[in-house]
């Protein structure tokens, strides 16, 4: 659903995850970024709404870089970006 987030939809029901709002730069990357964190957090064995969480992070990290392989975040920015917006 790019800039409108993501819907989960699983054997519980459906769940929308908003995206985080950023000024995007070249989206090129965005969906893989997504989906790297997504299957890293699952990988983790993180719950599927804290690695959806990650992964929207991801995606809105990417968007912010141009090019394709520089705009692939860290962990360590993706965990940057997620305790900046939610440092409780």
């Amino acid at each position: 659903m790019a800039e409108r987030g993501v819907l989960v939809v699983n054997s519980d029901g459906d769940q929308e995850f908003p995206a985080f709002p950023v000024q995007p730069v070249d989206t090129t990357a965005a969906g893989d970024a997504f989906a790297g964190a997504l299957g890293a957090g699952l990988a983790q064995e993180r719950p599927w709404s804290e690695a959806v969480h990650r992964a929207l992070a991801a995606g809105a990290l990417a968007v912010t870089v141009r090019g394709a392989s520089p705009s692939l975040p860290t962990a360590e920015q993706i965990d940057d970006f997620l305790t900046a917006r939610d440092p409780g």
